[in-house]
């Protein structure tokens, strides 16, 4: 019931030295840091970045290329439980935020495995550089018009538990089967042997 902006504990910077546990990620670049204290009413100081709406009908997969504080790249390891970041969706239907692993009414989907909701795990911090990290995006959180959260749900506040993120990228990755009536326009790519004046060649 409390408004709080979009991003909380995360902000836009640039790169940092590269060194240490709070010198900053060197990346060649601004990059989207997980770093300030948050909303630390509950004692969690965590964290979140929202995205802006997009129509998710057609993607099935988050992928961001980021990383992970390992106490010497910059940033300082995120180690402890719940430390690691995860991923949240609204519909236009919605009006609150839920986990990817939930339903639209908040309720949890059976048979999903406890991390369904992490794109990066505990313990990435090994990777030291850039890496691609990814998510499956459930169909009930496709639609037009959709938000996503990338959150951290506890962290140690400013200067503890770093990430830091270069990309954001929706895609497609399962083949999308559609069927297409063989008047609809978009049929077009079926070759029309009848044609007047076809030939081979022509066809070819």
């Amino acid at each position: 019931g409390v408004s709080r902006d979009g991003n909380t504990g995360t902000e836009i910077r640039d790169s940092g030295s590269g060194s240490g546990s709070s010198g900053g990620f060197n990346v060649g670049g601004k990059y989207l840091a997980f770093q300030g204290t948050g909303y630390n009413d509950t004692g969690h100081a965590m964290r979140w970045a929202g995205l802006s709406a997009i129509d998710s009908t057609q993607v099935d997969t988050l992928e961001i290329m980021a990383i992970v504080g390992n106490d010497s790249n910059g940033g300082e390891d995120p180690d402890a439980e719940f430390e690691d970041l995860r991923v949240m969706y609204k519909t236009s239907a919605m009006n609150q935020f839920v986990f990817l692993s939930q339903n639209p009414d908040g309720s949890v989907r059976p048979g999903l495995p406890d991390n369904y909701d992490v794109i990066i795990p505990i313990g990435a911090s090994s990777n030291s550089g850039l890496n691609k990290y990814s998510v499956e995006i459930p169909e009930v959180a496709r639609g037009k018009d959709t938000q996503f959260i990338l959150m951290q749900l506890i962290s140690s506040g400013t200067g503890f538990d770093n990430y830091g993120i270069t990309k954001i990228n929706f895609q497609r990755r399962a083949p999308l089967t559609v069927v297409v009536p063989l008047d609809d326009p978009e049929a077009s790519s079926f070759i029309r042997g009848a044609e007047q004046g076809s030939t081979p060649k022509k066809r070819k």
